[in-house]
Order: C-alpha cells, then structure tokens, then sequence
C-alpha cells in the first residue's frame, strides 16, 4: 500500500502469499482508507449493511438482521458511501 498498489489488489496479494503457506486459514481482511472499505471473506462469515448514508462491514450481523447482506465466501467487497461491490476473488495462486 505504501508503494501505491490498488487497496483490492493489495488485499488479494495477501491472501495469495498466506493461502499458499495456510490453505486451510480463516481470513476475513479489511483495510480502509477513509473514503472507501475493502474486506476479503475467506472460510469465514462477513456481511455488508448499506443505509442512505453509510456502510458498514462486519463478520457477524448486528442491530436488525434485516438491513445485513451475507458475503460469499471467497468473495471481495469494495464499498464507498455511493457504491457497494461483492465479487469473487480473482483466480491467483490460491487454492
């Protein structure tokens, strides 16, 4: 991060390097900037809340249910306070 590398892809690299040392790791990431959330799910539980004016990310729900979104395993979420994407993490070195 601190040479520049795109958040996402920077969160991917480490799950690559630590997936190819500890295939069977739990790992939910997170980094943000201030701005903008990126959270990696992998073998573990995460959930993305979106309100008018917010966005929260979280591994286990809280508040009202409802309003929670469950993230895929092995799916990446990019977020700022306009937009919410839930992908699947790129093929890489990972099992």
């Amino acid at each position: 991060l601190r040479a520049g590398q795109d958040p996402p892809l920077a969160v991917c690299d480490v799950l690559d390097q630590v997936a190819a040392v500890r295939p069977d790791s739990r790992l939910n990431l997170l980094v943000t900037d201030g701005r903008r959330i990126v959270a990696s799910t992998w073998t573990h539980a995460l959930s993305v809340r979106r309100t008018a004016d917010s966005v929260t990310v979280s591994s286990e729900p809280f508040g009202d249910d409802a309003e929670w979104t469950p993230v895929p395993d092995r799916h990446l979420v990019v977020a700022d306070t306009t937009d919410v994407r839930i992908e699947p993490l790129p093929e890489g070195e990972h099992p």
